[in-house]
């Protein structure tokens, strides 16, 4: 085996150490002088690297026999371009490891030789110190990522902050059988909006309209309604049935008008057959239940299990007694800082100790959903739920909503750095270890 000491390998090493610190600390001053004379320094900033890479091919001439690479002009030339390219790779990444961790000075520059000796290492031939060089490789990368992760802002405030919200006012909760559609903390806890896991629970929108307008029964012009041009079927007391794949609904004359009582398949026939059959135009107490108070041309009806709905729509919208099906019947909804006086407002409540409970209304521009708010220390938690989710879910919900882990808000929210890669290493060392 060969011993460093009587071989060129450890000199060469030395000459490597010393023309790479000397080609870092000129091209350091060359760039102080090209700023300070407005660029007019700036070709000693290419003549200083092509220097470099002249002095390294100088030093495989003078230590040949210490490389494989020696052996001819070629190799030579590919060991100067190999020592000085992975050196300089190395050297930039050391770098900004090192003004990530600490504040690099001029002293500094004295070791930015070691990574040109470093990979000068690796290509001898001196299989004691390559083998050295290999393992130090991954013992430098390792300390480091070990350096990184043990400095620098707490990545959890970074995080907060760039997401706009606050260690205090964010709780998270695992609800079985939903999973958060906004983000995840891991292992199905979320932090606002859950839906169920399986699809199919969520109920279809059950919502009917009424309609007036200026054409005969079952004539097909385009007149908004999504009933056009779909087939008729007149039935014995004249009401004209008209159904498609996915909405069907009835049409009688009324004033001189064609009045179209519809809804989705999910509306039952004879719901729509019973609001055809009592409809009227709105007198001044239904437009001002929905809002509407003076509004001329709209009709109404009595659809059985349905309200009217202060909704702006074509014609008039009624929902269902408990909601109106779809997504937010069976949504559940968490949420922070809501006092007590404000999450009851208008709404019937009751207490019990820290809980309390809200009665929805289901009614309303926007649906008033049942719950229940905790006070949780300086806030409140509170989860909410459609006409379709079982109060003891909701109950269990608000009661296991807990703060949560630096680990689990580092999983859901993103870095909150932009593209550079040392800041992005030691986000990802500290999200994960």
């Amino acid at each position: 085996m060969e011993d460093p000491g009587r071989s060129p390998a450890a000199g060469q090493l030395v000459l490597v150490w010393a023309a790479g610190s000397t080609a870092v600390a000129l091209t350091f001053y060359a760039l102080i002088g090209a700023v300070l004379s407005g660029g007019a320094a700036a070709p000693v900033l290419v003549a200083v690297p092509a220097g470099g890479l002249v002095a390294f091919r100088a030093i495989a001439g003078a230590t040949a026999t210490a490389m494989p690479l020696g052996a001819t002009r070629g190799g030579r030339w590919g060991w100067a371009v190999l020592v000085a390219g992975g050196g300089a790779a190395l050297l930039a990444a050391g770098w900004a490891v090192l003004a990530a961790v600490v504040r690099p000075g001029l002293g500094f520059v004295v070791l930015a030789g070691a990574p040109y000796a470093l990979v000068a290492a690796l290509l001898l031939n001196a299989s004691r110190l390559r083998l050295v060089a290999w393992s130090l490789l991954p013992a430098i990368v390792l300390a480091g990522s070990v350096a990184l992760r043990l400095t620098g802002p707490d990545e959890v405030e970074l995080r907060l902050a760039a997401a706009g919200l606050q260690r205090e006012s964010l709780y998270v909760v695992s609800v079985p059988g939903y999973r958060p559609a906004d983000g995840d903390h891991g292992r199905g806890l979320g932090s606002r909006a859950f839906m169920p896991e399986d699809p199919a629970a969520v109920p279809p929108y059950r919502t009917a309209n009424v309609a007036a307008y200026d054409r005969e029964v079952c004539r097909d012009v385009n007149s908004g309604t999504r009933l056009d041009f779909l087939p008729c079927e007149t039935e014995a007391d004249g009401l004209v049935y008209r159904a498609g794949a996915d909405i069907h609904g009835y049409e009688v004359r009324r004033d001189g008008r064609t009045v179209v009582a519809s809804g989705p398949r999910s509306v039952g026939r004879e719901q729509l057959r019973e609001g055809a059959r009592t409809v009227r135009p709105a007198a001044a107490a239904d437009l001002r239940a929905i809002g509407r108070a003076g509004e001329k041309g709209l009709y109404v009806a009595d659809i059985p299990g349905f309200r009217l709905a202060p909704l702006l729509a074509d014609g008039v919208q009624f929902d269902p007694v408990g909601g109106s099906g779809g997504p937010a019947a069976v949504g559940i909804m968490l949420a922070t800082g809501q006092s007590a006086a404000q999450f009851c407002q208008g709404l019937r409540c009751e207490t019990a100790g820290d809980l309390t409970y809200r009665h929805g209304t289901g009614s309303g521009a926007v649906e008033e959903y049942a719950g229940y708010l905790l006070a949780r220390g300086s806030t409140t938690v509170q989860v909410t739920g459609g006409a379709a989710v079982d109060r003891a879910v909701l109950r269990d919900a608000v009661l296991a909503a807990r703060p949560p882990t630096d680990k689990e808000i580092l999983h859901a929210l993103p870095p909150a750095h932009g593209r550079d890669p040392v800041a992005w290493w030691r986000s990802w060392l500290k999200e994960h270890f």
